[in-house]
């Protein structure tokens, strides 16, 4: 069961890293790669959704290709555990590393725009 999970969730992610680098992903609070900065601004949001998207679409397809690896294992349930336990453990690294990117890359929009906004006296 938690292999065909692996599999349909890897569909969805990869699908919202595509989502995110065509720029379709909209600023919500459901999906996408959320922190302060990258929800302060749409400019901040779409850059840090573009900066992420290939680690996205990286971890939709580790996690397609951890579910299908543990089905032949299904009745090994040591072995099924250890590959969908380690997919998991493998996907919050990317997912980790796609959130450091895209909050660098809203921090530098919002940086930018500061910077760019005329200062009061």
């Amino acid at each position: 069961m938690a292999s065909l999970a692996l599999v349909i969730a890897g569909f969805a992610i990869y699908r919202i890293g595509v989502r995110s680098a065509r720029g379709e992903l909209p600023p919500q609070t459901i999906m996408g790669l959320r922190t302060r900065a990258t929800l302060s601004s749409d400019e901040a949001w779409y850059a840090a959704q573009l900066a992420g998207a290939d680690l996205v679409k990286a971890s939709g397809v580790l996690s397609v290709i951890g579910g299908l690896v543990s089905i032949p294992v299904y009745d090994q349930p040591a072995v099924a555990a250890t590959i969908v336990l380690g997919t998991a453990a493998l996907l919050l690294l990317v997912a980790g590393w796609a959130a450091v990117r895209g909050q660098a890359a809203a921090k530098a929009v919002l940086q930018q725009s500061s910077s760019q906004s005329p200062t009061q006296s």
